[in-house]
């Protein structure tokens, strides 16, 4: 018979080598759950569109920007300042898209840094000296957060205990676009570069690479319009929690009368155990008392608690 492809000797030595195959395939297959379940989440899907787009149609503009940059005039020095300009924004703007994130949810948080880069490309498509990309990368700047706000909401909308694959798996998805996006672009020159000689139509293969970013960003701020009222990332309504669903994405759900009325029985119960005549006070903590994402505490800890707190006094009497 064929001979083992891990013999006795080379498991026992080295398990590791054996090991790897299974190893990837567990990680591919997880990769492409992970991506199944985005794609298939609408609340996930919406937002991810903008760093999708943007992640092919960017591709297109890094081969051939320098060269667009010079003949307008910009040495080594100037695109340096360029890319300090835009680096600085983008470090200013960050905290203040995530507090619009939380503060206003995933539509005004993504939608308007993906409008700014939109602008920011259009301009710099249409750019006739070193002032206009200076302009558009101040735009540019201001929207480089989209892509962590996108990843912040899937985040939110995903368990706990799969956020790490969640967020891996997205990174590696804009990786393979971006690649994929290089991989048109070589084509896609030679074709414009054909029919749009630099001798005859100038710069214009340059901008229309460049404005591709524009139809990227812009899809992106589309979809996110027209899905508005469907995002959920948090809910400032009182009594309001999320929980999580079979599909792992985090839904609002108000909390019912029930569940504190047994909070509050179990308070009481745990509060007469320790000797507390009425249990009130463990009730009064198990209806009052949540952790910081929201969630009410078990009744069973706030009532030992007050256990605790009630046989210290006793005890100092």
């Amino acid at each position: 018979g064929k001979a083992s492809v891990c013999a006795p000797h080379d498991m026992a030595g080295d398990q590791g080598t054996c090991a790897a195959p299974s190893q990837l395939s567990h990680i591919a297959a997880s990769q492409l759950g992970e991506a199944r379940r985005f794609w298939a989440d609408k609340q996930i899907r919406t937002a991810m569109l903008v760093p999708w787009a943007e992640a092919v149609t960017a591709a297109f503009t890094g081969p051939i920007y320098p060269f667009f940059m010079q003949n307008l005039g910009l040495d080594a020095g100037g695109m340096g300042k360029l890319r300090t300009v835009q680096h600085a924004l983008n470090a200013a703007s960050a905290p203040i898209a995530g507090c619009l994130l939380d503060a206003r949810g995933p539509f005004l948080g993504i939608a308007l840094p993906a409008s700014l880069c939109a602008i920011g490309c259009a301009i710099r498509s249409m750019a006739q000296s070193t002032s206009w990309l200076v302009a558009a990368n101040v735009f540019s700047g201001l929207s480089g957060a989209k892509t962590e706000m996108a990843t912040a909401h899937l985040s939110r909308h995903t368990d706990p205990s799969r956020r790490t694959l969640a967020v891996s798996a997205a990174r590696v998805q804009l990786q393979a676009l971006a690649l994929l996006g290089t991989l048109l672009f070589t084509p896609t020159n030679w074709v414009l570069t054909a029919l749009l000689p630099e001798s005859t139509w100038g710069m214009l293969r340059f901008r229309l690479l460049i404005s591709l970013c524009v139809f990227g960003c812009g899809f992106g701020v589309i979809v996110l319009c027209c899905s508005a009222g469907t995002l959920v990332f948090h809910s400032s309504e009182a009594g309001a929690v999320f929980h999580s669903s079979e599909a792992g994405a985090l839904q609002p759900r108000t909390l019912r009368r029930s569940d504190v009325d047994l909070g509050a029985a179990r308070g009481a119960e745990v509060g007469r155990c320790c000797g507390d005549a009425d249990g009130s006070d463990a009730a009064t903590e198990e209806s009052s008392s949540h952790d910081p994402e929201g969630y009410p505490v078990e009744g069973r800890l706030a009532g030992a608690s007050s256990c605790m707190s009630s046989r210290l006094r006793t005890a100092r009497l």
